[in-house]
């Protein structure tokens, strides 16, 4: 993501509200805090995951959780839809 400098920031501020088109400014401004919220939080996620720190292994191992985040939510969507086709069995519904 390419950060604008002050000066491009006061440029855009000064070109919309000096036509007048405050709604469309607050929009951009909307959208680029949106966007923004979004890179954070996968910044945030990542580094939950250990994406980053300190040493070399970082990387690989938030690799791994992830896919075995992705396992074991698999294994545990399987385990309720076999405990629900139970239920089903038993009250005769299958």
């Amino acid at each position: 993501m390419i950060e604008p400098t002050e000066g491009d920031i006061l440029t855009v501020l000064n070109r919309y509200l000096d036509n007048g088109d405050r709604d469309t400014f607050h929009q951009i401004l909307i959208g680029r805090a949106i966007a923004e919220i979004k890179h954070l939080r996968m910044r945030v996620a990542d580094l939950k995951n250990g994406f980053e720190g300190s040493c070399t292994a970082c990387e690989p191992v938030g690799e791994m959780n992830r896919k075995l985040n992705q396992e074991l939510s698999k294994i545990r969507a399987e385990k309720a839809l076999n405990e629900m086709t139970k239920l089903d069995q038993e009250m005769g519904l299958l």
